[in-house]
């Protein structure tokens, strides 16, 4: 009975690892998504200024 009760608890906490390394993975992925937007749009901004430099020295 004890084997048992102990087995379960086991299982439970090998659940719960893994529960929680999946969780660790979501949060880790959505920051660098969320990072990797971020740096495309400031990429995107410098790119975009640099070009209105070059227009504004062409004229």
């Amino acid at each position: 009975m004890a084997f048992s009760q102990q087995a379960g608890a086991e299982v439970n906490w090998s659940h719960r690892k893994v529960d929680y390394l999946l969780r660790l993975l979501t949060i880790s992925c959505t920051q660098s998504v969320v990072i990797g937007v971020k740096c495309l749009f400031v990429q995107g901004a410098h790119q975009s200024c640099g070009q209105i430099r070059l227009l504004r020295q062409k004229m």
